[in-house]
């Protein structure tokens, strides 16, 4: 889902799902000058809706992040575990 002001993309939020039982949400992006309007909350809750019913919907996101997700039903259960040398798989 992305919003755009005219031609100006200004938020954008993205899912991997296997279309039954998990739902992974990569990302969640609101421009700076746009942010504390609510674009956030729109999108978030658009994304919960579409994916009701599915039994795991997940997110990683950085722990000053914790207090929004949890408006939304999310919470600390576990850990991401990520391997360190994907900067050098991309940049080569």
């Amino acid at each position: 889902m992305t919003v755009w002001n005219g031609e100006n993309l200004i938020g954008l939020i993205s899912a991997i799902t296997d279309g039954y039982i998990n739902v992974f949400i990569t990302y969640l992006l609101v421009k700076p000058e746009y942010q504390k309007m609510g674009l956030g909350k729109i999108m978030m809750n658009d994304f919960m809706k579409k994916f009701e019913g599915f039994g795991r919907r997940i997110l990683t996101t950085e722990l000053d992040k914790e207090e929004y997700y949890k408006k939304f039903g999310f919470n600390i259960d576990g850990i991401a575990m990520f391997n360190n040398d994907w900067k050098e798989d991309i940049e080569g």
